[in-house]
């Protein structure tokens, strides 16, 4: 072997080295696209606008993401395992069921005015405009955006489907179908957050809102 060419060990290292670059590229990638569909949704949003804000050319980006719907699918996959170790905290939490469920309900909503870029209003956006595209349409990364936005609506209900069991069986709450139940909450928390994230509710109006429901569910029949 030419003593000039790299031997095994070395290209390893490089491969690693390379790999550990391309993942730190990506984070940064992601993390910038993030904070850009927060602040201006998603159908607004360019390859060319995330690039200028990553600091890289709009060749580079091509390198990692073959398009704005690739980038978003990787977004939402990020969130929804975030809110999956969520879930596991609001379910481990050791105060009543009722109070647990108001809890959670106000954290969900609230969510809407945290500093911290919330996706939201982009995935609703996104759903409005490319839910009902036809099968030739449907790319694979339309299809990992409704993977994840699926996802997150099952682990969702699953969250509800307990926290209104545990009320059940606690007798906090009146005796229900917690599958059912899980259903309304949930159509009554996307009316939340959308009028939060249209400015017209507040956070003290979120809490009266939902200390009201959870009052209702917790009514003697």
């Amino acid at each position: 072997m030419n003593s000039d060419e790299p031997g095994p060990a070395t290209t390893q290292v490089n491969a690693k080295a390379s790999s550990k670059k391309a993942e730190h590229k990506r984070t940064l990638i992601l993390k910038t696209a993030r904070r850009v569909y927060a602040a201006r949704g998603f159908s607004s949003v360019t390859m060319n606008d995330i690039a200028a804000a990553c600091g890289i050319s709009r060749g580079g980006l091509y390198l990692y993401y073959s398009s704005n719907e690739a980038i978003l699918a990787d977004v939402l996959s990020q969130s929804t395992a975030a809110y999956e170790s969520r879930a596991e905290r609001v379910l481990a939490r050791k105060i009543s069921a009722r109070d647990n469920l108001e809890l959670y309900l106000r954290e969900e909503a609230q969510r809407c005015f945290s500093d911290d870029p919330q996706l939201t209003g982009a995935l609703m956006e996104y759903g409005l405009a490319y839910r009902r595209r036809s099968g030739s349409e449907q790319t694979d990364a339309w299809e990992r955006c409704r993977a994840a936005e699926l996802q997150f609506e099952e682990q969702e209900k699953r969250v509800l489907q307990e926290l209104v069991r545990r009320g059940v069986d606690s007798q906090e709450l009146r005796p229900c179908d917690p599958e059912e139940k899980a259903g309304q909450i949930r159509i009554f928390m996307d009316g939340v957050r959308i009028r939060c994230l249209t400015g017209v509710m507040t956070e003290q109006e979120i809490q009266t809102e939902t200390a009201n429901l959870v009052n209702d569910l917790a009514k003697e029949s």
